[in-house]
C-alpha cells in the first residue's frame, strides 16, 4: 500500500464516530505522517505497538496504513469486540493478543507505541511507562491520550451515584457474584477494566511520570472541553461535539477534558515539533 494513504481511507476503518474520537485519529494520522517523513520511512516498514486496543477504533486504521501492527488488551471482552470489528478485513499485518501491558515483553522494539485511554486504568502507571520504554528505541515515539483527572467530566463521573455504586461493585459485589456475570455472559468486573478509573492525573503529574522514565514531550493537543458534562446529550450530538473540540483548542489546558501527547526518548528539534 502506498505511503500516501489518504486521511479519508484511514478514518474509514474506525468504529469511532464522535467528533472528539475523530479528532484523536486525525492527530494520530498527522503525527505518523510527520514521523514517517522525519525518519524517511514508508508506512509498510513501520512497526507499531498498541496497548489497550479495546474495540479497535485506533487499531484498524493503523493497520489500514500498511504498518506492522501488534495490538494487546488485558480484557478478553475487548478482544472479542476487535475481532468482531475485523470481520470483512484481511489484514495480514495485524496481530491481536491478550496480555497485561504492565508486564508485556515480546523483546521487540517498535517505531511507535500507542496508549490511548490506558494510563487511567492501571494501578501502577510507572510500571506501564517502564514497560512501554522497554519496547522503544532511540528514534521511537509514544502517543498517549488521557482524560484530565480533575476536569469537569471526571469530576461529574466521580460524584455520580452510579459511579459510586459501580466502584463499590467492582471492589466487593462482583467479587462475590462473578458466577452471575459468567452465567449472563458478561465480562468479569475488575479494577481498571472497563469504565472504572484507578488514576486521576493532572497534566503536571502525568508529565512528571513520563520524565522519570526519560520520555520527552514533543507534541501536545487538547482534545475536548466543558460540554462533555452534558453526557448522553453531548455524545449524541455532532454539533455539540464539534463545538466542544473547538472550545478545547481555545481554552486553557486545565479546562480540557482530555489531552493528546507525543513523547520521545531521544528529544531532538525536528519537524516533528509543531504547535498544536
Amino acid at each position: 500500500m502506498s505511503s500516501q494513504t489518504p486521511l479519508g481511507y484511514f478514518l474509514a476503518h474506525t468504529c469511532y464516530s464522535m467528533p472528539v474520537e475523530i479528532k484523536k485519529l486525525r492527530n494520530i494520522y498527522s503525527t505518523l505522517q510527520r514521523y514517517r517523513a522525519s525518519n524517511n520511512l514508508g508506512f509498510d516498514s513501520m512497526k507499531i505497538l498498541e496497548f489497550g486496543c479495546g474495540s479497535g477504533g485506533i487499531t484498524l486504521p493503523l493497520a489500514s496504513l500498511g504498518c506492522q501492527v501488534k495490538a494487546i488488551d488485558i480484557s478478553s471482552y475487548a478482544l472479542d469486540l476487535i475481532n468482531n470489528n475485523m470481520d470483512g478485513y484481511s489484514f495480514d499485518n495485524l496481530s491481536v493478543i491478550q496480555a497485561d501491558a504492565c508486564v508485556f515483553n515480546d523483546r521487540i522494539k517498535y517505531d511507535v507505541v500507542v496508549a490511548s485511554e490506558v494510563f487511567e486504568h492501571v494501578d501502577d502507571p510507572e510500571a506501564l511507562t517502564r514497560s512501554i520504554v522497554a519496547r522503544m528505541n532511540d528514534r521511537s515515539i509514544l502517543i498517549v491520550t488521557i482524560p484530565n483527572g480533575y476536569g469537569i467530566k471526571e469530576f461529574k463521573t466521580r460524584i455520580s451515584p452510579h459511579t459510586v455504586l459501580l466502584k463499590w461493585h467492582s471492589n466487593y459485589y462482583f467479587r462475590k457474584w462473578k458466577w452471575l456475570r459468567k452465567v449472563m455472559n458478561k465480562e468479569q468486573c475488575e479494577q481498571g477494566i472497563g469504565s472504572v478509573h484507578c488514576q486521576y492525573f493532572t497534566m503536571r503529574g502525568f508529565l512528571q511520570i513520563m520524565e522519570t522514565c526519560n520520555l520527552h514531550l514533543i507534541e501536545y493537543a487538547k482534545m475536548d472541553s466543558l460540554l462533555t458534562v452534558l453526557g448522553p446529550v453531548y455524545r449524541k450530538s455532532a454539533f455539540l461535539g464539534n463545538l466542544d473540540i473547538k472550545m478545547a483548542d481555545a481554552l486553557p489546558s486545565w479546562l480540557a477534558s482530555g489531552w493528546y501527547f507525543v513523547f520521545s526518548l531521544n528529544y531532538k528539534m525536528t519537524d516533528m515539533d509543531e504547535s498544536r
